[in-house]
């Protein structure tokens, strides 16, 4: 499940996050007043820490982070989406980012836990799975607009762990807790299929409006044209078919990584804190540098 093997990236990334921001004079605190991004600074997704800091562009540095939420921030697998699911002491709510004012807005509330399946970038609708507050395994799908209506995809549908919108339509992935496995499915018009296709890991992607699906240690697609390796995070940008991932490098520090459809590596940053997307270029917010990649160019700018 993407959204709880979070816990376990934090856990890794922990010790990393002591040695990669604080001891190199990058002092950053939580402030309830630090909210929204000011002049010169950008609010910035940090995979590693799950949380939106503030990141000032002259000083190229984390200067805050954003008092959105108390807890774990997740985030959709499409890199250029800017909702986030936010965990607070009252619930959960869901979030957005305006990147052009640095302002985050409220766009619905929940008691119940509610995390990010698929983002639908033409119509900016997210589609989260609901879980009951009484039987976590009892989960909704639903659809959120960006002004917050709330619409019920599929009703009690189980054990929904994933999603991906595809040019096929929404795919999820549902656990079957008796065989211990996962099942594809599809939901054509009002109601969810079962494709037939068992996998082995649970997690899927999107890339250039083609479905990818997951084994433990690499993502594919079903005709068996492409594959690339897992790592603690991976997006496919829209629009060019090279991958971006984030691990820990051998410094002990998160670093990014692009590489082509075959694998090969492009380009590689170290120490870096997170990266934003305007159209296919690629903004990596580095401790103490910013670097502007092409990603449809396949080089940096």
């Amino acid at each position: 499940m993407r959204f709880l093997r979070g816990f376990s990236v934090l856990l890794l990334a922990s010790a990393v996050l002591i040695t990669g921001f604080f001891l190199v004079g990058c002092k950053w605190t939580t402030s309830t007043e630090g909210r929204n991004a000011g002049k010169d600074q950008v609010l910035l997704y940090a995979p590693y820490d799950s949380r939106l800091v503030i990141y000032g562009i002259k000083v190229k540095a984390v200067q805050n982070v954003s008092a959105v939420g108390s807890g774990p921030l997740y985030e959709f697998s499409d890199p250029a989406c800017r909702l986030y699911v936010v965990t607070d002491e009252e619930g959960m709510r869901i979030v957005s980012v305006d990147e052009k004012r640095g302002k985050i807005k409220n766009v619905a509330f929940f008691k119940e836990e509610v995390y990010p399946l698929a983002w639908d970038k033409e119509k900016n609708i997210g589609y989260y799975v609901r879980c009951q507050k009484e039987d976590n395994e009892v989960r909704d799908v639903i659809a959120i607009d960006r002004r917050g209506k709330v619409r019920v995809i599929a009703a009690h549908a189980g054990m929904i762990t994933s999603g991906a919108l595809t040019e096929d339509g929404l795919y999820l992935t549902k656990y079957d807790k008796e065989r211990d496995e996962y099942r594809l499915l599809i939901r054509r018009g009002k109601q969810l299929e079962d494709t037939g296709r068992v996998l082995h890991d649970d997690d899927l992607f999107t890339r250039n409006g083609v479905l990818l699906c997951s084994d433990k240690s690499s993502i594919y697609s079903i005709d068996g044209t492409f594959r690339t390796a897992k790592s603690d995070f991976v997006y496919f940008p829209e629009g060019t078919t090279q991958t971006l991932k984030m691990n820990i490098g051998r410094k002990h520090l998160p670093q990014l990584t692009i590489e082509n459809d075959e694998g090969k590596v492009l380009k590689k940053y170290e120490d870096v804190i997170g990266f934003w997307m305007q159209g296919t270029t690629v903004h990596v917010a580095g401790n103490g540098y910013m670097r502007t990649y092409s990603a449809g160019k396949g080089k940096e700018q």
